[in-house]
């Protein structure tokens, strides 16, 4: 070969052949990640791989799908005043509160939840006599003596409310 031919070529052969050497290198030899999330920054951080990507994806449409679906479901008025039913109250859960009447929903929802801590703290001291010692004696027959006296006091004054009815 003539080398008076290749010269005016040569410059071309060289960048080619270089430019060959980087795209073997970035091709095979780096592999791609996904950037290192930013602690600073807030928002979406991106996922790790196309399955996380996929996965939070389908997670989004179905709360979205359910929160359309809930959206078209309408209550015309609010629920009755005394929801008592559980199933009546986790079946306003299907539906998107109306703006006109969630501070009713909310009033009732904090009264039941002061009611059941009224309940709570009557049972409590209704109670405590129960967690008293019936007696603190160690000998055995003893204890079983004042045991047997605390339970017919307590059966008497049970009957004597109308608690319990003896039977006939």
């Amino acid at each position: 070969m003539d080398f008076k031919k290749i010269k005016p070529y040569l410059f071309w052969i060289i960048c080619g052949v270089i430019l060959i050497i980087q795209l073997i290198y970035f091709g095979m030899l780096l592999k791609p990640r996904a950037p290192e999330p930013n602690r600073e920054l807030a928002g979406l951080r991106p996922p790790t791989d196309a399955v996380v990507a996929r996965s939070q994806a389908h997670t989004r449409l179905r709360d979205l799908d359910d929160l359309k679906r809930r959206a078209e479901a309408t209550l015309n008025a609010p629920p009755q005043t005394q929801v008592l039913d559980p199933a009546e109250a986790n079946r306003l859960g299907r539906f998107v509160i109306s703006e006109r009447w969630e501070p009713l929903l909310r009033r009732q929802v904090e009264e039941r939840q002061s009611g059941v801590l009224r309940i709570r703290q009557e049972l409590s001291a209704r109670s405590q006599p129960i967690h008293e010692p019936i007696s603190t004696q160690s000998d055995p027959v003893a204890w079983y003596a004042d045991y047997q006296t605390v339970s017919a006091a307590l059966l008497r004054h049970l009957v004597e409310e109308g608690v319990l009815q003896l039977p006939s």
